[in-house]
C-alpha cells in the first residue's frame, strides 16, 4: 500500500507545480494584454454554504414571499460577484433544500413559485 501513497503524494506535488506554473503564466499574459483581463476570469470560487447563507440573509430581510427571479435580484444587490457565478438552477436547488430543511416554505398555489420564511424558523 505504501507505493500507492507515494504515487498519490507525487501526483499531488506535480499537480500543485503545474497549477502554480499556469497561474504565473496567466498573470504574465494579463500584464502583457490587460484588455483581456475581465471580471469573469477573476471570480473566486464560492465557499461551501456561502450561497445558502446569502439566501438566508435575503429571507431574513424580507417578510413577503419572493420568487426565484426576485431572489436572484436580491442576491445581485447583496453580492454581485457570487450572483454572477450562480445559475438559476443552482439558486432553485438552494431554495428547495431550504424548504426541505423547513427554513422556508413554498407558497401554495403561487405562479411562479414563491417562497417565504417560516414563522419561528431559525434562518
Amino acid at each position: 500500500m505504501k507505493p500507492v501513497k507515494k504515487r498519490k503524494d507525487s501526483f499531488k506535488e506535480q499537480m500543485a507545480e503545474i497549477e502554480a506554473d499556469f497561474n504565473r503564466k496567466r498573470e504574465a499574459l494579463f500584464i502583457l494584454y490587460p484588455e483581456f483581463k475581465n471580471s469573469e476570469t477573476d471570480v473566486p470560487p464560492r465557499e461551501r454554504g456561502q450561497l445558502t447563507n446569502l439566501v438566508r440573509q435575503i429571507f431574513k430581510k424580507n417578510d413577503q414571499p419572493l420568487t426565484l427571479d426576485e431572489t436572484n435580484r436580491e442576491l445581485i444587490k447583496i453580492n454581485p460577484m457570487i450572483a454572477k457565478t450562480v445559475s438559476k438552477i443552482t439558486l432553485s436547488n438552494t431554495l428547495t433544500r431550504l424548504v426541505r430543511k423547513e427554513e422556508l416554505e413554498k407558497v401554495p398555489e403561487s405562479s411562479p413559485a414563491s417562497y417565504r420564511r417560516i414563522k419561528g424558523a431559525v434562518v
